[in-house]
């Protein structure tokens, strides 16, 4: 689904989308499901939305922070 939108919406909208699973993953799930979502929230938002698309490069240095941190 955000892939699909992708042209109309930015890096901190799908971080922010992403976020909202992760805690939601927690409430419902606990620490380790929790730690788990946030590690393949990270790596899903590094391959589907930083430049370039598909690698686990990130082109821009302040995407860096938003990936790791999420």
């Amino acid at each position: 689904m955000l892939t699909a939108s992708r042209q109309h919406l930015n890096l901190a909208d799908d971080l922010l989308v992403y976020l909202v699973a992760v805690v939601t993953i927690t409430v419902l799930g606990g620490f380790w499901p929790a730690v788990l979502a946030a590690v393949a929230a990270s790596l899903l938002l590094n391959w589907y939305f930083t430049e370039p698309l598909h690698t686990f490069t990130i082109q821009q240095p302040r995407e860096l922070l938003a990936c790791c941190c999420s």
